[in-house]
């Protein structure tokens, strides 16, 4: 997949818990802070819990009130998929008005 010039990828490459949310949240904040889209690769996380969740929830509602744009394909990781789905925070519409969530369900057809 090639990026756009205008974005940064960052890798999650570790567990995404509550254990390392201060850490990714530095890493994330410090990304957002020079750029103006930012795209999380997240096939190699390793693990999740519902505080990495609310975590990424919080960046993105972050992001885009400061007008900045996150993305990612949580399909793109078995772990974080099925997270998600045992949380219930899969979605048919976003939490915000307007807003695309990271959560809406994904069609595979």
């Amino acid at each position: 997949m090639e990026i756009p010039d205008n974005t940064t990828q960052v890798s999650l490459k570790s567990a995404l818990t509550i254990a390392y949310t201060g850490e990714v949240k530095t890493l994330l904040l410090s990304a957002l802070s020079g750029t103006e889209d930012l795209l999380l690769d997240v096939k190699e996380i390793t693990e999740v819990d519902i505080a990495g969740l609310q975590l990424l929830c919080a960046v993105h509602r972050g992001a885009l009130y400061a007008g900045k744009s996150i993305t990612l394909d949580y399909t793109k990781s078995p772990i974080l998929a099925r997270t998600l789905a045992q949380a219930g925070y899969i979605r048919h519409a976003g939490c915000m008005a307007n807003e695309k969530c990271f959560w809406l369900e994904v069609s595979h057809g």
